[in-house]
């Protein structure tokens, strides 16, 4: 069987992947994250930094990001790897997919309310560091009276990458259920492409929708991610051989 797919992560996990993203950038990193993208984008306008340039500056911003959310993946990736010993121990690939499948819907289910959210999916190694970054790079820019070089934007994206997220702590899971790195890379930049727009807008200056809107689509997002964490738990028990797979033409669901 191709590994690919078989644990790793298909088309149309990405897609719902990429969908979440999508989803949670509007509902949740808007109010999480846009105030710091929002005041990203407004110094850059009190600087007179025409449109242009600080599409580039956010586009930067968001490329350091995502840099972040692929080092995760990586890494994610990399323990799932060595956790279910892929590509040849298929019975530890299908418990470490069951497991990590059972631990995301948990985090879905705290994301959409139905149980107290687990404090250790806030834990990110490394978050307070990048806090710190964040706001010396952002205390840095103000002294010097000057908007963040190219460099300086891809850092602070970088730190943003970083910063304790419930939903990226979910899709994490994820990444290391693919249980190699480079598809672990994979899923987390599928999460991370779809957040972009919105937040880019933000930086822009675009309005947001309404606090019930946002709760709405937060809510689908956090649908979408226990539907993610069930395919998961299915691949495992295909992996067992306790329930037969599922595909639909060329597309793989299980």
């Amino acid at each position: 069987m191709d590994c690919c797919h078989d644990m790793g992560a298909p088309p149309l996990q990405m897609a719902m992947l990429f969908s979440t993203g999508l989803l949670m950038s509007v509902s949740h990193c808007i109010g999480m994250c846009g105030p710091i993208v929002g005041a990203f984008g407004i110094s850059q306008g009190a600087a007179g930094v025409r449109l242009p340039g600080r599409v580039v500056a956010l586009v930067l911003y968001h490329g350091g990001r995502l840099v972040s959310y692929g080092l995760i993946g990586w890494i994610m990736g990399s323990a799932g790897a060595s956790l279910g010993l892929a590509p040849i121990a298929t019975d530890a690939q299908g418990w470490l997919s069951l497991v990590l499948g059972l631990a995301m819907l948990v985090g879905s289910f705290g994301l959409l309310g139905i149980v107290s959210w687990p404090s250790w999916l806030n834990r990110r190694p490394g978050a307070s560091f990048a806090s710190r970054a964040m706001s010396a790079l952002l205390r840095g820019s103000a002294a010097s009276g000057r908007v963040p070089g190219a460099g300086r934007s891809l850092l602070l994206g970088a730190a943003n990458g970083f910063l304790p997220c419930g939903p990226v702590a979910t899709v994490s899971l994820s990444a290391a259920a693919a249980a190699q790195p480079f598809l672990g890379v994979r899923a987390m930049l599928a999460y991370g492409a779809g957040t972009v727009p919105a937040l880019i807008a933000v930086g822009l200056g675009a309005a947001a929708l309404s606090a019930r809107g946002r709760g709405r689509l937060y809510r689908i997002g956090g649908i979408l991610l226990a539907l993610v964490s069930v395919q998961l738990v299915l691949r495992g028990l295909h992996a067992l051989g306790l329930v037969p797979p599922l595909r639909v033409g060329s597309v793989v669901i299980w």
